[in-house]
C-alpha cells in the first residue's frame, strides 16, 4: 500500500515520517492510505536486486538493497544510481579540460544514463522499472565505462600526463640542441597519435612507446655524457696541474689565479660523470643536466682549456721588482708555442685568440717567446 502524510506520499516504512503516522491516533487520523494494484513480478524484482548487488549500489546511493526493497524503491534506486553517476561525468569533465578528448564516449553514456534521472512516482514506478530491466545490458556498460574512467583519471592519467610532458621535452632538447632525429621523431608522432584518441584503450602503446622515447633519449645522452667526461677529465688534471704549479711559486703571488683554477677544477669535476641515470624527465638524475646543456659543455670545453692556457701565461714567477727612480723594470718573458704548421682556419683563429688574452696586461716592453 501507499500512505499519503502531511502532503506527501510514502511508498516504504522506511521513508522520513512514516513512524509519525502511527504515533498517535490523530496523527493516524490525518493519514490516507491506497492499496497498490500493480506490481513487479518476483522474477523482476529479482533481477533488479541482484543487479544492484552486483554492482554494490549501496556504495554509490547510500542505502541498501536486498530482496526486501519494495518495488518503488527498486525504482528510485535505479534512478538514484544513475543520478550519482551522470553527476559524476559531469564533475570529471569539469576537472579535467582534455576529458572529451580522452573519453570521446563518456558525454553518450552521461546522456544515456540521463534518461533514467527522471522523477519516480505513483503513476510510473513500475514503467520505469521495467523500462530499466529492457535496457539493463546497456545500462550496465555505461555505468561500467563511468567507473573506469574514474578509476583510470585516479590511477593512470597522471602516468600519462607525465609521459605525454616527457615526449615534448625530449622534442624540445633536440631543437635546444639543434640536433634532429629520425627515431625520436618517429616515436613522438606515434605516442602524439594515440594520445589524440581513446587513451583507455591505448594505454599500453602509450606506456610502451613512452618507453621507446626515454630508451632512445637515454643512449643519445649517454654518448654526449661520455665525450664530455672524457673532455674535462682532461681539464681537471690541466687545472690540478697548473694548481701544483702555483704552489711551487712564492706564496701570494697567484692568489687569484689559484682561485681561478680551483673553479675551474671544480666545474670539471662535476662534468666527470659518464653514467646518467634517467626516469621520465629529460634531466639526469644525479647531475640535473639535460642532453642540450650537455652538448653546450662539450662546445665550452674549449673556452674552458683556453683560461687555464690564459692563468698559466699570467703566473707571476719571480717578486716584483722594486722601480728605482730612472731605473726600467726587467721585461716579463711570455712564451708561446705554435699549434703546428698547417691547421685549419677555425683552429688557427681559436689559437690566435688564446694568444691576444695572454697578452692583454702585458706591458709594452714585455717580450714573446716563441718555440
Amino acid at each position: 500500500m501507499i500512505a499519503k502524510y502531511n502532503g506527501e506520499d510514502k511508498f516504504s516504512r522506511k521513508d522520513r515520517g512514516v513512524i509519525d503516522i502511527f504515533s498517535a491516533a490523530r496523527e493516524f487520523r490525518k493519514a490516507s492510505f491506497k492499496a497498490v494494484s500493480k506490481s513487479l513480478s518476483l522474477h523482476q524484482k529479482q533481477e533488479i536486486v541482484q543487479f544492484m548487488l552486483d554492482i554494490e549500489a549501496e556504495k554509490y546511493i547510500g542505502r541498501k538493497i536486498d530482496y526486501n526493497t519494495n518495488d518503488f524503491e527498486l525504482s528510485s534506486a535505479v534512478r538514484d544510481l544513475a543520478k550519482h553517476l551522470a553527476g559524476k561525468i559531469e564533475t570529471l569533465e569539469n576537472s579535467e579540460k582534455e576529458f572529451k578528448k580522452f573519453f570521446p564516449h563518456a558525454g553518450a553514456d552521461r546522456d544515456f544514463l540521463g534518461e533514467f534521472t527522471g522523477p519516480v512516482s505513483e503513476a510510473n514506478y513500475i514503467d520505469k522499472a521495467t523500462d530499466f530491466l529492457e535496457k539493463k545490458q546497456e545500462y550496465l556498460n555505461a555505468v561500467n565505462r563511468t567507473l573506469e574512467i574514474e578509476k583510470f583519471i585516479r590511477n593512470k592519467l597522471p602516468n600519462v600526463k607525465q609521459w605525454k610532458h616527457f615526449a615534448d621535452a625530449v622534442v624540445d632538447e633536440l631543437k635546444k640542441a639543434a640536433k634532429s632525429d629520425v627515431e625520436v621523431q618517429n616515436l613522438v608522432a606515434e605516442f602524439n597519435k594515440d594520445y589524440s584518441v581513446n587513451i583507455v584503450e591505448k594505454y599500453n602503446t602509450l606506456q610502451q612507446t613512452a618507453q621507446k622515447i626515454k630508451d632512445r633519449y637515454h643512449r643519445l645522452f649517454s654518448e654526449a655524457m661520455s665525450q664530455c667526461a672524457a673532455k674535462y677529465n682532461e681539464l681537471k688534471k690541466l687545472a690540478e696541474e697548473l694548481i701544483k704549479e702555483i704552489l711551487a711559486l712564492p706564496n701570494g703571488l697567484n692568489d687569484e689565479a689559484k682561485t681561478k683554477a680551483e673553479n675551474l677544477k671544480s666545474y670539471a669535476e662535476q662534468r666527470m660523470n659518464k653514467e646518467i641515470e634517467l626516469e621520465f624527465d629529460v634531466k639526469d638524475k644525479k647531475s640535473r643536466f639535460t642532453y642540450s646543456e650537455v652538448l653546450s659543455f662539450i662546445e665550452l670545453y674549449n673556452s674552458k682549456k683556453s683560461e687555464i692556457d690564459i692563468l698559466k701565461a699570467g703566473l707571476v714567477k719571480e717578486i716584483p721588482q722594486v722601480k728605482e727612480p730612472g731605473q726600467a723594470l726587467k721585461p716579463k718573458t711570455i712564451i708561446s708555442k705554435l699549434p703546428g704548421r698547417k691547421l685549419k682556419v677555425a683552429e688557427y683563429r681559436n689559437w690566435l685568440q688564446q694568444e691576444i688574452q695572454k697578452i692583454v696586461s702585458a706591458d709594452d716592453n714585455d717580450e714573446v717567446t716563441i718555440e
